[in-house]
């Protein structure tokens, strides 16, 4: 991936502090198709994740989240629905 930084802001922060060290952070996009009320969202992201859901329309979701560790995320929900999970 391309620095997102100029490269003469880049060489001038160098040369002010020795050296940039740029996290770029893993991020995943789970879809849920078939609408549910208990999602597991393997997402091997090597890291426990936040997380955002949103069903078709767009709105959040809140559920209960079951696991969360660094390759699964499984959530319960009061409804069936289908959307979007955002990992970071």
């Amino acid at each position: 991936m391309a620095n997102a930084f100029p490269s003469r802001l880049v060489d001038s922060v160098n040369e002010k502090i020795g050296k940039v060290v740029v996290n770029e952070d893993a991020n995943y996009i789970h879809v849920q198709a078939s609408p549910s009320d208990y999602w597991v969202m393997p997402h091997n992201l090597n890291k426990k994740v936040s997380i955002g859901i949103e069903d078709t329309a767009g709105t959040t979701i809140r559920g209960e989240i079951i696991k969360n560790n660094g390759q699964e995320v499984i959530v319960a929900f009061n409804f069936s629905f289908s959307g979007e999970a955002y990992f970071n």
